[in-house]
């Protein structure tokens, strides 16, 4: 069954026809095929090449998959599939007191240019990463709101000085890049230099990027001696490419094409989710917006606009991320509910007739024009006098964001990526001093603040559950949808396990042959 015959089916279980907003073109035609990967050798097909292959920059999706843990490595490896950390450069850490953190560093490991890895090398890499002439992700999606410095205790021993308390400290390190000591201090580098199980071989820009073995990498040699990366826009060339020999994986084949059997769904942490506008009447109302969650038949979009392996959610955090509360439920669908909920504010002077505007941008991701149709729709049949409307990013952010646009109720669809281990990571959105807060409740405040000052532990953990019980079941700004799938093709050549894996991770040295 086609992606559009599926929405269609949908649109009769609502009993409104739900029109598909594009038609998906499957073009096969691709070139000759090259020949297939030597023995030893790989080849991963993504979708564009990386804008730069700068360590600091090894979180963006293009070159996380190149260089993280294959050329560059951390100190530890944040594990997804449960939030964990493990060792990766470090051996050892411990928390000194709340501003001071120590780690063990391993020992006989050297760089691709012969440096030793130390902690003086450890201490090169923290100074590098505060150096804000570097513009580099990596310091600026997870250490925006402080600073640390890096002090070399003795040679495999560092301690980390906090510019303030961070009881997530140990999973925001595991983000930072470790560089050899000769990389350059005051420019992106083209030749970045790690410890990892590759080395740099070859970019030659617009065609491929070549890793090849590191013969003397500290750790276990893997079977894959040489990857080489390339780039194709489209994702029926990648699939194509996969399928018929000349690639041997590729993280992203559109779910309308993954009807192989070396297509693999994963979860890639991202959350699809829709924004009550509790800032607007009717949607400041308790009641309304719990209407609004039993409006929406979460089962229908299942296997119709989004893949049938979608997990449906509770939170915009996923099921592996610290904080997830397991004794939760999705919403129900309930409209016999949803009717005397709207009756019950109707009769409380609530106006419950006022238009509501569902929201998002045109053509953001596949299948989210059709959601936010679906989602009109839902709303219309359960009594909302709803309608859609595809705005421009622009337009989109007036609305999310603080301080906001004009007046009107307004439900808007988004994702969140919640990739970083713990909730605190996401749920600081909800604090009232936050510019995208849909709702600013003193006692919800209370609840994040404490939770994100509690150290790491069951008692943090048990804190977080507690702040997501509290907004899925008393506060309702959230109408969550589910975490989303993607789709991976592995070519029959190689075997590799993509869960707990988002699409900036792929670890080469985890590949086997068949």
């Amino acid at each position: 069954m086609s992606f559009a015959e599926r929405i269609s089916q949908m649109g009769d279980r609502l009993g409104t026809p739900v029109l598909a907003a594009a038609i998906i073109a499957v073009s096969m035609g691709v070139a000759p095929v090259a020949a297939q990967p030597a023995e030893g050798e790989i080849v991963i097909v993504q979708s564009s090449e990386p804008p730069n292959i700068d360590p600091g920059n090894f979180d963006y999706s293009q070159t996380g998959p190149i260089l993280r843990q294959n050329v560059i490595e951390t100190l530890t490896l944040l594990d997804l599939s449960d939030s964990s950390l493990q060792p990766r450069l470090a051996t050892a850490w411990e928390q000194v007191d709340d501003t001071t953190y120590r780690y063990t560093l391993r020992e006989g490991v050297t760089f691709h240019d012969g440096a030793p890895f130390n902690a003086d090398a450890v201490v090169y890499s923290v100074e590098r990463l505060f150096n804000t002439d570097l513009e580099q992700i990596a310091r600026n999606k997870y250490w925006d709101h402080m600073t640390f410095t890096a002090e070399a205790i003795d040679e495999f021993t560092v301690e980390f000085s906090l510019s303030q308390a961070e009881p997530v400290f140990d999973t925001r390190l595991s983000q930072v890049p470790i560089v050899s000591p000769n990389t350059p201090f005051d420019a992106l580098t083209r030749a970045p230099v790690g410890t990892g199980p590759y080395t740099l071989a070859e970019w030659q820009a617009g065609v491929q990027i070549v890793l090849e073995r590191n013969p003397d990498y500290w750790g276990d040699q893997p079977e894959v001696e040489r990857a080489t990366f390339v780039f194709r826009g489209e994702g029926s060339v990648r699939a194509s490419m996969v399928e018929v020999g000349e690639a041997d994986f590729t993280f992203s084949v559109p779910e309308e094409l993954a009807t192989t059997g070396m297509d693999v769904a994963y979860q890639n942490f991202e959350t699809i989710y829709f924004i009550l506008g509790a800032w607007e009447a009717p949607l400041d109302d308790l009641r309304v917006r719990m209407a609004v969650n039993l409006a929406i038949d979460r089962e229908a979009l299942l296997g119709t606009i989004l893949p049938a392996e979608t997990v449906l959610g509770t939170a915009i955090i996923g099921p592996s991320i610290s904080g997830s509360n397991p004794d939760l439920v999705p919403h129900p669908y309930d409209p016999d509910r949803v009717t005397e909920l709207l009756e019950e504010a109707r009769a409380d002077g609530v106006d419950v007739d006022r238009e509501i505007t569902v929201m998002y941008i045109n053509d953001r991701f596949p299948g989210s024009n059709e959601l936010v149709e679906a989602m009109a729709l839902m709303l219309q049949a359960a009594g909302f006098n709803a309608r859609m409307e595809l705005v421009e990013s622009g337009v989109y952010r007036e609305y999310r964001d603080e301080p906001r646009g004009e007046d009107r109720a307004v439900i808007l669809l988004s994702r969140h990526d919640n990739d970083k281990g713990d909730a605190g990571f996401s749920l600081t959105r909800h604090l009232c001093d936050s510019n995208r807060n849909p709702i600013c409740l003193p006692e919800l405040d209370e609840m994040i603040q404490t939770a994100l000052a509690t150290p790491q532990g069951p008692e943090r953990e048990a804190a977080w559950q507690e702040v997501v019980r509290f907004m899925h079941e008393d506060v309702q700004v959230d109408a969550v949808i589910g975490h989303q799938v993607a789709f991976a093709r592995i070519g029959p050549r190689i075997s590799y396990d993509v869960s707990g894996k988002n699409p900036s991770t792929f670890l080469i040295e985890e590949v086997t042959f068949n």
